[in-house]
């Protein structure tokens, strides 16, 4: 099923609303700030982990796990602590950069769906401490449930429900419980430097290794303070040919409705946030938009090979990249290990202007793509 709207109903710019606070908990440390510095040191979070005492093999697993910090006020509960302080930090941005909330806000969190249970009373925690009287909804799922949640909040904003809206999305399960799978392929706990395993779009890549988060947006139908402007969308489920590989069509489906609802056209995108997994089936998949549809556009990255693959927040993590892009006129990439696609930028490269499409792509079928542009 697809959710988007005809290029008829794009014209109201409330289906336009913008990016204003920024919270984060990776890999790289409590606070956005952290996230930021990582990212533009080209230097990947992932690192050995101490394998748990029940494990019959490997004394170490390397991932981009989340420390176990926070405040102990927002309780014992890891993920509760993560996304309350990813809440409260992307309210506090959004206020300094001179927004204020309007009549509704609304709260929306993904999460890892093993880690859901205890999610609708961090929904309440949050909209209790932020004084958010408007909508509440959690998302569960794999690598597009961020993607899933800013598009709802998107759809809220745009009929009149909610004037501004917290997404966060939370994905501890690296350490919490990681399944025999990321994203529908093997995890690949033992294997060392991130750099030898995953390398998106080049040769002799594996997959991802895992990764942790927990991300918040402030989305608001006000523009002031605004990092970028979320344009276009959409979200689909179709048959994925194996698990974490997209149906070729059906991405490129999804990316041109996205496209439309943004009405701009392919040759006006500056740069593709992949997935990129690192799987080669899946990368190949995107590269064909890179050949196709994007042919003129300045390039593609991932942030899988900083970040790990961190699930339900993944969307949301590596759509940071973007904003920073805008804010400072550099793409904070990832290094390139090895021969691959042209058009992959190699470590933080100076920006070329114009707006950006994110993909996500999840386990059995799921795709969703967002256009991007700056902020006015």
């Amino acid at each position: 099923m697809s959710q988007t709207q005809s290029p008829e109903a794009h014209q109201d710019e409330r289906q336009r609303p913008v990016v204003t606070g920024l919270g984060a908990v990776t890999a790289y440390g409590w606070g956005e700030k952290r996230v930021r510095d990582g990212l533009y040191s080209a230097r990947s979070a992932v690192s050995p982990v101490p394998a748990p005492a029940s494990a019959s093999v490997h004394d170490v697993r390397w991932m981009a796990v989340v420390s176990d910090e926070g405040e102990a006020v927002d309780g014992p509960d890891p993920v509760a602590r993560a996304a309350r302080f990813a809440a409260r930090e992307a309210f506090a941005d959004a206020w300094e950069r001179g927004w204020r909330p309007g009549g509704s806000v609304g709260v929306i969190h993904a999460v890892a769906g093993a880690a859901s249970g205890g999610s609708a009373d961090v929904v309440a925690q949050i909209a209790h401490e932020l004084a958010a009287a408007g909508p509440t909804m959690t998302v569960t799922g794999g690598s597009t449930a961020g993607a899933a949640a800013l598009i709802s909040a998107t759809t809220w904003i745009a009929a009149g429900l909610a004037d501004d809206v917290v997404v966060v999305a939370t994905d501890l399960s690296a350490s919490h419980g990681q399944p025999a799978t990321t994203n529908g392929v093997p995890s690949l706990h033992t294997e060392a430097p991130a750099r030898v395993v995953c390398r998106p779009f080049q040769e002799g890549s594996i997959g991802p290794n895992p990764g942790e988060a927990s991300v918040a947006f402030v989305l608001s139908s006000q523009s002031a303070g605004a990092y970028g402007a979320v344009a276009g969308w959409a979200l689909t489920q179709g048959t994925a040919p194996r698990p974490g590989v997209p149906d070729r069509v059906q991405l490129g489906q999804a990316v041109a409705t996205a496209l439309s609802v943004a009405d701009l056209p392919a040759t006006s995108v500056a740069y593709l946030n992949a997935h990129g997994s690192g799987v080669p089936d899946s990368d190949t998949a995107e590269a064909g938009l890179l050949d196709g549809p994007f042919a003129g556009a300045a390039g593609v990255y991932s942030l899988k090979p900083l970040l790990g693959d961190c699930g339900a927040a993944s969307a949301l993590v590596e759509l940071l990249a973007v904003l920073y892009g805008f804010a400072t006129g550099v793409v904070p990439a990832a290094p390139r290990h090895g021969a691959g696609h042209a058009r992959l930028l190699d470590g933080p490269t100076a920006a070329v202007d114009g707006p950006v499409v994110k993909t996500s792509i999840g386990p059995t079928g799921q795709i969703a793509a967002l256009v991007v542009r700056p902020g006015d």
